[in-house]
């Protein structure tokens, strides 16, 4: 039987405790739509530049899972399953990248209309639409899915449709089907340049409550950012590993 994860990564660092209080109002106003603070006409917040994942993050005690969704979470080993088991350069989808505990570092760059969230990571580029646009008809599914962004007061909400099936977590079993619906929000607390996230993943074909994480993002503007120029090693399952290949490849890069 695998164990639930109720943690993951590094505790919270003893300075953020002083901040408890007021993320946890912060938290509350979020999930009840409050725009506390934001006359009509406010400016947006100003919240561009470049950020590292805190190690640690912020999952459910407890996934509540369907019935549909026991049996996937059952069925799917993440050392057979996960595509990158398989090829090293199989990129990373939404949530997952969200949420990766390796490297994690991303530029927020406001464009024209668009927010783009650049990452190290596959070197993905997430277009987030500003101005209300819906996906096209012929929209497919794939692992950035369809993102659109619009601020509720302090709050930067994106909400992402048309992913590609896959898992929660990367290396976890937590199902996602290809009608999930993900919603992240982004806020500072008073004073603060770092960002918190809270993800909220709905997809009632696997979870009989919506499943939410928490995360903070560090305002790093000098953490180096490179490039991803990643190379597969192959399969991690088979019995024909090519050693010369092997040694080629760690040559190169």
């Amino acid at each position: 039987m695998k164990p639930d994860l109720a943690a993951r990564g590094k505790s919270p660092a003893p300075h953020r405790d002083r901040r408890n209080a007021g993320r946890r109002l912060r938290w509350l106003s979020v999930l009840l739509g409050c725009t506390c603070g934001a006359g009509a006409g406010a400016q947006a917040p100003d919240i561009y530049g470049r950020y590292v994942g805190e190690l640690g993050i912020a999952e459910p005690a407890e996934y509540v899972l369907t019935e549909q969704g026991r049996l996937a979470y059952d069925n799917y080993d993440p050392d057979y399953g996960d595509p990158r088991q398989w090829d090293d350069c199989e990129p990373e989808g939404v949530p997952a990248i969200l949420l990766t505990l390796g490297v994690a570092t991303v530029d927020f760059v406001q464009m024209d209309g668009t927010v783009e969230m650049r990452y190290e990571r596959d070197d993905a580029v997430r277009v987030i639409h500003m101005e209300g646009a819906e996906p096209p008809p012929d929209q497919s599914h794939t692992v950035l899915g369809y993102s659109r962004g619009r601020w509720d007061g302090d709050v930067f909400v994106i909400e992402t449709s048309h992913l590609a099936a896959g898992v929660v977590i990367a290396q976890t079993s937590y199902p996602m089907s290809e009608d999930a619906f993900v919603v992240e929000r982004y806020w500072r607390e008073p004073g603060e340049n770092d960002l918190q996230m809270e993800v909220t993943v709905e997809d009632p074909a696997n979870y009989a409550q919506p499943v939410t994480i928490g995360r903070e993002w560090v305002f790093s503007p000098d953490a180096p950012k490179h490039p991803w120029d990643c190379v597969s090693l192959g399969p991690r399952h088979t019995d024909d590993l090519d050693i010369d290949e092997l040694r080629r490849r760690l040559e190169a890069l």
